[in-house]
């Protein structure tokens, strides 16, 4: 529901991408203990256990909705793009509890995948303007 309400308070298709970093931040500051899920994933590896398939769900559930708003977005290779910011999110996810701030700099990285795609698909004459 967090990542939904950014995703839906975004202003652009572009900023929509990003939403999940956003909701992350809020997120964070109220789980200090990591993510339940790639726990999950790191405690119970048998792909066959209800709860790893649950935990993994969740996490092709981001790398789906990831590559639905890059498409809507109009970026290129929406797929790549997806796969990128799942692992840079959970990476600030990953890191979190090691009080090293890695979020800053995740959804700015984010944020320049975006753009560059966003170069990209509008061609080197429109993102001049």
């Amino acid at each position: 529901a967090l990542v939904q309400a950014a995703v839906d308070a975004a202003g652009t298709p572009a900023e929509a991408v990003v939403a999940p970093f956003e909701a992350l931040r809020t997120w964070s500051a109220a789980n200090t203990r990591g993510c339940a899920f790639i726990n999950a994933l790191a405690e119970l590896p048998d792909a066959a256990h209800p709860a790893h398939r649950v935990a993994a769900d969740q996490k092709l559930w981001l790398l789906n909705l990831f590559e639905e708003l890059a498409a809507a977005a109009d970026c290129p290779r929406p797929a790549a793009l997806a796969t990128r910011l799942l692992v840079l999110h959970e990476g600030a996810i990953a890191t979190q509890p090691l009080a090293l701030d890695t979020l800053p700099e995740a959804v700015e990285l984010a944020r320049a995948l975006v753009e560059a795609g966003s170069r990209v698909s509008r061609g080197p004459r429109d993102s001049q303007a």
